[in-house]
């Protein structure tokens, strides 16, 4: 299971969308049972519930066979959510402070190799 995945479910438990109820001790669960409480408001959301609730039926996760819709769902959550991380974070991903730190970093090195090579120009 992808961290993007337990992401939106746990995001899903969290507003009261899905109610999650393992199966097994608390402590050594072997699985989770997800039941449909609401249909979530957000579209991003409504995909992956989509995905999971094909019918008004509990779901078992590790019984879990997607049918070709099924998996038409996923692909288009997957796709919303990548358009929406790019919004987030415009460019290739990464944020203005990290890309400054990673040049710093660069710069720092390649000086400390020229410094090495031709020595330190000293009294």
């Amino acid at each position: 299971m992808s961290n993007a995945f337990r992401a939106e479910l746990l995001h899903l438990a969290r507003t009261k969308a899905i109610d999650v109820v393992p199966t097994g001790t608390v402590t050594e669960s072997k699985d989770y049972l997800l039941t449909l409480k609401a249909v979530p408001a957000d579209p991003i959301d409504e995909h992956f519930a989509n995905f999971l609730f094909t019918e008004d039926k509990p779901v078992d996760l590790d019984r879990l066979k997607p049918t070709q819709d099924q998996r038409a769902e996923l692909r288009q959550w997957r796709d919303d959510l990548q358009k929406d991380v790019r919004k987030a974070f415009p460019g290739n991903g990464s944020r203005p402070e990290t890309r400054i730190f990673g040049w710093t970093v660069f710069l720092s090195n390649v000086a400390l190799i020229v410094l090495s090579i031709f020595g330190y120009p000293g009294p």
